[in-house]
């Protein structure tokens, strides 16, 4: 798995590197700096208000209790 990490100073073969950004697996050593900008974009579906809200129906199968009024 990588994950997205700043070069640290002190590792010598990074020198020229420092403060960029860079790929690194968290099981291995490999890394990899990044010099260019990487993107992908999404477009989600958008959800309808029944399935946020539950739609018609949504409270049938809930438990109830009694309430007393004082």
């Amino acid at each position: 798995m990588l994950r997205v990490s700043r070069v640290q100073p002190g590792d010598p073969t990074l020198d020229d590197y420092v403060g960029q950004n860079r790929f690194e697996c968290l099981t291995c050593p490999y890394q990899y700096v990044i010099k260019k900008r990487y993107y992908e974009r999404k477009y989600m579906k958008k959800k309808e208000v029944e399935d946020i809200l539950g739609g018609k129906g949504a409270w049938d199968n809930v438990d109830k209790t009694e309430v007393q009024y004082s």
